[in-house]
C-alpha cells in the first residue's frame, strides 16, 4: 500500500486523508484500521474519477470488484450532471449551451479534452426502454452517499429507431419527414407544415413500410442518405444499435416491396435500393424486379456516392449468386441481371457516369468462368447470361479467358506440328512444335519481316522462341518480350504515324495513322507486321511501350472482328478533343446560329480542301442534316483518309487473335479501355512498392530466428526501402531493369510474379568445392 503522504498517481492527497483520527491502532497515522481502509478506498475512487473516460481502455484495474468501479462511475456522472451514457442521445447546440450554464463542475469529474462534460439529457425527453442498474455513490462516505443510475449500452424494444432519430436530427437537422404521405403529384413538399416537425424522424419504420411514405422520403435530398449513413457509420450509432435497426427495418422494407408490386405508382425503386444497400441482400433482391428505365431521371439526379452505393449493392448481390451458379449450378436470378442491365443503361445517361469497372461482378474472376465461356462457344446463339453482358466480367476474368484461349491454341498448333513434321523412325528435332525467330539487333526490322513472312499461318500460334544472333542468352520469356518491345518501338517511328500534338495540344505525344507521301506499299507491309506484333503481345500477355490514343484501340477491336467501325463523336473525342467539342457545339446551334456559321460539306487538311460529299464546297449545312454532317466528318477524320492503312494494321492483328471459321471471338468480351490496359499496362506515376513487395515470392531465406538471419532480413528491408525512396522515374526504371517493362501489368503488381532468392555464399562455395573434388 502506498505511503499516505503521497498519492500513487503523483497527486497530493486531500487534507482530510492526512489528519490522524482519534483512537489507538496499529499505525500512529491511522489509529483506526477501518478508517484507513475507507480513506484508501476514497483515494482510489478519486483517482479513478480523475482519469476515467467513456471510451478509455486500460489494463490497470484499481478496484477490487466491479461494484467499486460502477460506484466510481456513478459518482462521476452525478457530479457532472449526467444521468446516462452519451451514446444514448447527442443534444443539439442549443441544448449544449443550456446545459453548460447549469453544469455543476467538479475538479475530479471526467472531462473530454479541455472542455467540461455538459451533454446531459433534456428533462422533457424520457429515454425509456433502456436496461438500467442502480448503484450507490460512496465517494462522500457511507452516510452521505447518493443514488445514481447506470444505463446499459444496448438498447431494447423500440429504442433503436428513437436513437437513430436523434442521431439523424444531429446529422441532418433539415431532413424532416411526415408520416402522412401526399399523392405522387405533390412534388413540392417544402411548404407542407406536416413536413417540418422535429418529431418526423423519430420512427423511420413508420415511413419505410409503405410506398407512399417512402415516396415522401425520396422528395428530400437528405433523409434517405442520412439514414443510410447512420446505418453504416460507427460514429453515429453503436454497432449493436445499428444491427438491431437493420433487423427491424429490413422486414418493413420487404413488406413495402410486396405492396409496391401490387400498385407500382410511386418513383421509389432507386431510394429503396439505396436503403437495401444497408439492409441486406434480401431487400435488394425484393426490389430488383421493379427497376425499369421509366424512372431513369430520378436515378440520373442522384449524387455519385449514392448511385455508386446502389450499383455496389446490385453487383454484390449478383456476385453471391454467381459464385453459387459457377460452383454448384444454382440458377442465376434474372431479376438481378435485368436490374443491373437497367443500371448500366442509366449510367450512360448520367452527366458523370461511373467507371465501367464498377459494374463488374467479382465472382466472375473464379476459375469456373471458363466452363461458362466454353458453353458459350458451343452455343453462342443460345445466349449466356454472363457472356452476353461482357461488362459484368472483371478484367481478371477476361484475362483468364484470353489465357485459356492462347494455351489451347498453342497445344493444338504444337500437336499439329508433331503430326506433320516428325518422321517415323527418326529422332525428332528439338525445334518441332515451336516457332523459332532469329534476329540481330542491327537488322531487327528486316529480320522480323522475313521471319513473319516465312512462317505459315498455323506456326504463329506455336510457343515462341526468340534468339538474338551473336548473344548466348536463351529465351525463357525475356527475349520474347524484348523482341516485341524493340520491334514496336522501331515500327512507331515509321512514316505512317504522326504526332497529334501540332493540331491537338492535349494529345501531345500520341500517334495516329496518316497517309505517307511516298513508299505506300512498304508502309502497308510494315503496318501489317505491326498488327501481328500487337496480336502476339496480346497472345503471350506481354506489355508493350505504345503511344496511341484510345480511339485506335476502339477501331482496332471493330476492324479485327469484321464489324463496322464506330465513327462517332465519342470515338473522335479520344482522338481530337478540340474538334469533337466544336462538332458537339454544332449540334446545339439553332437555325439562325447555324446559318451564320455558314458551314459547308468540306474538310480543310494539310494537303488542301477535301469535299465530304460530291459538290460539298457549294452545299450548305442545314438544321435537318447537321447530324449527318457531324457523322460524315467523324468518319472522314477517323477512317476515310487512312482506310488502306487501317486495313493492313487490322489484318495483321486479326491474323493472331481472330478465330477462324467465324467462331465467337474472345475480343468481343473486351472494351477499348481494357484492350489498351492489356497491351500497355497500368500507367502509374508512383510505383506502389508496398503492393509489389507483398506479391513478391521470397525463396531460400532462413528462419527469422536462425543465426545470422537478422542481418539477411535487414539487407532485404534496405532493398525495399531504397526502392520506395527513389524518384518515380527511377522506380519504374528499376522495374524495367528487373522485368523488362517499366509499367505494371493490367492486373497489378501481383501479376508480375517477382521472386527474390537468397543464396548462402558458404553453401555455394561448399557445393563448388565438392564438385571439383568429384571431377
Amino acid at each position: 500500500m502506498p505511503s499516505p503522504s503521497a498519492s500513487p498517481w503523483g497527486r497530493p492527497p486531500p487534507p482530510a486523508a492526512l489528519e490522524p483520527a482519534s483512537g489507538a491502532g496499529p499505525s500512529s497515522a491511522f489509529p483506526d484500521l477501518a478508517s484507513a481502509q475507507r480513506m484508501a478506498r476514497t483515494r482510489r475512487s478519486r483517482a479513478a474519477r480523475a482519469t476515467w473516460d467513456d471510451e478509455a481502455v486500460t489494463s490497470f484495474q484499481p478496484y477490487p470488484s466491479r461494484v467499486d468501479e460502477m460506484n466510481a462511475r456513478a459518482s462521476a456522472w452525478r457530479r457532472a450532471g449526467r444521468s446516462s451514457r452519451s451514446i444514448v442521445f447527442r443534444p443539439d447546440d442549443a441544448e449544449l449551451a443550456e446545459a453548460s450554464e447549469q453544469a455543476d463542475l467538479d475538479g475530479d469529474a471526467p472531462t473530454l479534452g479541455a472542455e467540461p462534460r455538459t451533454d446531459r439529457l433534456p428533462a422533457p425527453r424520457a429515454l425509456h426502454g433502456m436496461a438500467s442498474i442502480t448503484v450507490r455513490d460512496h465517494s462522500q462516505g457511507t452516510q452521505l452517499g447518493a443514488w445514481a443510475s447506470m444505463f446499459h449500452t444496448r438498447s431494447t424494444g423500440s429504442m433503436a429507431p428513437q436513437i437513430a432519430a436523434h442521431r439523424l436530427q444531429a446529422a441532418a437537422p433539415s431532413a424532416t419527414l411526415s408520416p402522412s404521405a401526399p399523392s405522387p403529384e405533390a412534388n413540392d413538399t417544402s411548404t407542407d407544415p406536416a413536413m417540418n416537425g422535429a418529431e418526423s424522424l423519430d420512427a423511420p419504420e413508420t415511413w419505410i413500410c409503405s410506398p407512399a411514405g417512402l415516396y415522401n422520403a425520396a422528395q428530400s435530398a437528405t433523409i434517405v442518405p442520412a439514414l443510410c449513413h447512420a446505418l453504416q457509420s460507427d460514429h453515429i450509432l453503436p454497432r449493436d444499435v445499428r444491427h438491431e435497426m437493420c433487423e427491424q427495418l429490413a422486414p418493413r422494407l420487404l413488406a413495402c416491396a410486396a405492396l409496391y408490386a401490387a400498385h407500382p405508382t410511386y418513383a421509389v425503386v432507386w431510394p429503396a435500393l439505396e436503403l437495401g444497400s444497408c439492409l441486406g441482400r434480401d431487400v435488394i433482391e425484393a426490389w430488383a424486379p421493379h427497376a425499369t428505365l421509366s424512372h431513369a431521371s430520378q436515378a440520373c439526379a442522384l449524387e455519385s456516392s449514392r448511385w455508386a452505393a446502389i450499383v455496389d449493392a446490385l453487383t454484390g448481390a449478383l456476385s453471391w449468386h454467381t459464385s453459387q451458379y459457377l460452383r454448384h449450378g444454382a440458377p442465376l436470378p434474372l431479376a438481378l441481371l435485368d436490374a443491373l442491365s437497367v443500371a448500366w443503361s442509366v449510367n450512360s445517361m448520367r452527366a458523370v457516369p461511373l467507371p465501367a469497372a464498377q459494374f463488374a461482378v467479382a465472382a466472375t474472376s473464379l476459375p469456373d468462368i471458363r466452363r461458362e465461356y466454353e458453353a458459350w462457344l458451343r452455343a453462342p446463339h443460345a445466349g449466356s447470361a454472363l457472356m452476353s453482358r461482357p461488362w459484368l466480367l472483371t478484367l481478371a476474368a477476361k484475362t483468364q479467358i484470353l489465357s485459356w484461349e492462347a494455351h489451347s491454341a498453342m497445344r493444338q498448333a504444337s500437336h499439329d506440328a508433331w503430326a506433320e513434321e516428325v518422321v517415323p523412325g527418326h529422332a525428332p528435332d528439338a525445334s518441332v512444335g515451336t516457332w523459332r525467330v532469329s534476329v540481330a539487333r542491327a537488322t531487327l526490322l528486316s529480320d522480323s519481316l522475313e521471319a513473319v513472312a516465312a512462317a505459315p499461318a498455323h506456326a504463329l500460334h506455336r510457343p515462341l522462341q526468340v534468339t538474338f544472333r551473336g548473344e548466348p542468352a536463351q529465351d525463357a520469356g525475356g527475349l520474347r518480350k524484348e523482341w516485341l518491345q524493340l520491334l514496336c518501338e522501331v515500327l512507331q517511328r515509321e512514316a505512317a504515324w504522326a504526332d497529334l500534338g501540332p493540331s491537338e495540344p492535349q494529345m501531345q505525344g500520341y500517334l495516329y495513322l496518316r497517309t505517307p507521301l511516298r513508299d505506300m506499299d512498304d508502309q502497308l507491309i510494315k503496318l501489317e507486321l505491326f498488327g501481328t506484333a500487337l496480336g502476339l503481345a496480346l497472345f503471350h500477355q506481354i506489355t508493350l511501350p505504345l503511344h496511341f490514343p484510345r480511339a485506335l484501340y476502339t477501331l482496332l477491336l471493330a476492324w479485327s472482328q469484321g464489324q463496322a467501325a464506330p465513327c462517332d463523336l465519342a470515338t473522335l473525342e479520344h482522338l481530337k478533343p478540340v474538334l469533337a467539342a466544336g462538332l458537339q457545339r454544332v449540334l446545339t446551334l439553332n437555325a439562325n446560329e447555324l446559318a451564320e456559321a455558314h458551314l459547308t460539306w468540306q474538310m480543310d487538311t494539310i494537303h488542301g480542301t477535301t469535299e465530304l460529299v460530291p459538290l460539298g464546297s457549294t452545299r450548305i449545312v442545314h438544321m435537318e442534316d447537321r447530324h449527318a454532317y457531324v457523322a460524315r466528318l467523324c468518319e472522314y477524320v477517323l477512317l476515310d483518309d487512312v482506310r488502306a492503312l487501317w486495313a493492313a494494321l487490322a489484318r495483321g492483328f486479326a491474323r493472331i487473335v481472330a478465330p477462324a471459321g467465324g467462331a465467337p471471338s474472345p475480343l468481343s468480351l473486351l472494351s477499348a479501355a481494357e484492350l489498351e490496359l492489356l497491351l500497355c499496362g497500368r500507367e502509374e506515376r508512383e510505383l506502389d512498392v508496398e503492393a509489389l513487395r507483398a506479391s513478391t515470392e521470397h525463396v531460400g531465406f532462413p528462419d527469422r530466428y536462425a543465426a545470422g538471419a537478422p542481418r539477411i532480413y535487414r539487407n532485404l528491408d534496405y532493398f525495399w526501402d531504397v526502392w520506395a525512396r527513389l524518384a518515380p522515374d527511377e522506380q519504374h526504371a528499376l522495374l524495367g531493369f528487373i522485368t523488362g517493362c517499366v509499367r505494371v501489368p493490367a492486373l497489378g503488381a501481383s501479376a508480375l510474379g517477382l521472386r527474390i532468392q537468397h543464396v548462402d555464399p558458404l553453401a555455394a562455395s561448399e557445393t563448388l568445392r565438392i564438385y571439383w573434388k568429384k571431377s
